[in-house]
This record gives structure tokens, sequence and C-alpha cells, in this order.
């Protein structure tokens, strides 16, 4: 059986839902204007695709949700925008070590607080309507 190479943005039926390859997993859609479209085994190119204007304002609903729930937008596109979300530091988990190590994990912890670094996802309209989030950089 010969493996297909997967390519950022090929769909997939999983027998439940569409999926989408985002460079490192199947993931379903963020954001939909109709979420039950997307759990029906018809493919979505056969569906009539959307303007373009439209899709500028799914994403801008999706971009704003992702806002709200404390994302920051790096890079604003009309069809793409990337958003990046700062990592969380285990604040208990790294007093705890402090603690049993009599203060020396505390240079470790300090560390990990100054070199946080963000998480970034792009986001990506389709020609249908459905938001969909590409982590990182992934392998193409």
């Amino acid at each position: 059986m010969a493996l297909r190479q997967r390519t950022v943005g090929a769909l997939r039926w999983d027998g439940k839902a569409w999926r989408r390859w985002n460079g490192r997993r199947w993931a379903k859609a963020l954001y939909s204007p109709d979420r039950m479209r997307l759990t029906l085994p018809t493919p979505l190119r056969e569906d009539p695709t959307i303007p373009h204007s439209r899709r500028e304002h799914l994403l801008a609903q999706a971009v704003a949700a992702e806002v709200a729930s404390g994302a920051d937008v790096v890079l604003p596109g009309s069809v793409t925008t990337v958003v990046g979300r700062r990592r969380r530091v285990s604040h208990l988990v790294h007093a705890l070590l402090t603690l049993l190590t009599l203060g020396m994990w505390a240079v470790v912890w300090i560390a990990m607080c100054l070199a946080r670094t963000q998480d970034r996802v792009r986001l990506e309209v389709d020609e249908w309507g459905h938001v969909w989030g590409v982590e990182g950089n992934p392998a193409h």
C-alpha cells in the first residue's frame, strides 16, 4: 500500500466529520458558517463557493473570537491571518520546585518567564467559508 503525500490543506472524511491536514495532524475546522455541513460525507468541493467579501467577514469573526479568548493578531490578511498566544508558565510547579531546591530552581523559573515564546496559528478561510488553523511552520 503506497503512502499518500500529505499537503497542507488536503481534506479527508474520517467517518464523522471533514478534517484538514494542518501540517502536523488532521484537524477539525475552527469556525464554520454551517457546522452541520462538516458532518455530511458529501465532498465539500461539490458545494457552491462563497464570495470573497463573505470569506473576509467569516475570517474576521474567527479572528475576533480568537482575540476575545486571549490571542494577539500577529499578521492580518484578507483570507489568512496569523494569531499568536503566549505560552503559559506553570507557576505552581515552579514554586514547588523552588521550595524543594531551597531557591536554586528560581533561576530556571525566571529564565522561563523571560523567554516565553508565542505559539502561532495561521487562520485560513476556504472557498466555502470554513476557517481552518495551520499551526507553526508545518512541513508542506
